[in-house]
């Protein structure tokens, strides 16, 4: 609840006007979904705005928690100290590759072990790890927001207990 009303308050503030030239009006729109899994709850949050130009723009926000209410960070699965960012760089692009996606030239920064680069995760229903990809960050505006799923199994002795 938070931080949609900082975004909300945000955006108004930095979007009182149009552009010169816009007719459109600027707009704020947001859709969530909610996944359970076992022992998580993840809540996705689409923000949809538009300022002008050919197209609005999607930010993907994730929040995902314990179901005793601890908010989870994608570090949190792994031992302190492995190169989790590495491993997840890795089998990101693979899966992405495997997806058949003809973007190859993008995955390299997108996917690069950047904890920025895994911020919207997720906790899928069956207890894997869901990614959700920017739009821009893999692929050009019309491949989407791409979303691959990752068997914790895949990460080998670097999982924490």
């Amino acid at each position: 609840k938070t931080f949609v009303q900082e975004f909300v308050s945000s955006f108004k503030s930095e979007n009182s006007e149009a552009y010169p030239g816009q007719p459109a009006k600027n707009s704020l729109g947001s859709k969530y979904r909610v996944v359970e899994s076992e022992s998580t709850v993840s809540v996705i949050l689409n923000l949809e705005m538009y300022t002008g130009g050919a197209h609005g723009n999607l930010f993907i926000k994730t929040f995902v928690y314990k179901k005793n209410g601890d908010r989870l960070s994608i570090g949190s699965f792994f031992k302190p100290g492995s190169n989790y960012l590495a491993k997840l760089s890795e089998i990101s692009k693979t899966k992405l590759k495997e997806k058949g996606s003809e973007q190859e030239t993008w995955f390299d920064e997108g996917t690069d072990p950047l904890s920025s680069n895994f911020e919207a995760f997720y906790i899928t229903e069956e207890g894997d790890l869901g990614i959700i990809f920017q739009p821009y960050q893999v692929g050009p505006w019309v491949i989407g927001t791409p979303e691959i799923s990752i068997n914790f199994s895949e990460f080998g002795d670097i999982l924490a207990k």
